[in-house]
């Protein structure tokens, strides 16, 4: 289900994050939602991997205005 190119954070574990986060966020994770909160988890994390790793060059700024 996951794309190949999109590899996970070294050391990430979903499952110790939402038994970690979601307690200190007072959340309650149902049984029965648990499974695809893990995978929502894993592959937030597996994007934001693909996106950190882009290399950018030291002298850009960001745009003053966002114009789509």
């Amino acid at each position: 289900m996951t794309p190949e190119f999109l590899a996970p954070p070294p050391g990430f574990d979903a499952q110790a994050v939402l038994d970690t986060v979601a307690p200190a966020l007072g959340l309650s994770i149902a049984p029965e939602h648990r499974p695809g909160t893990l995978l929502f988890l894993d592959l937030s994390a597996r994007m934001a991997q693909f996106v950190m790793e882009f290399e950018l060059a030291d002298d850009l700024e960001p745009a003053p205005v966002f114009r789509p």
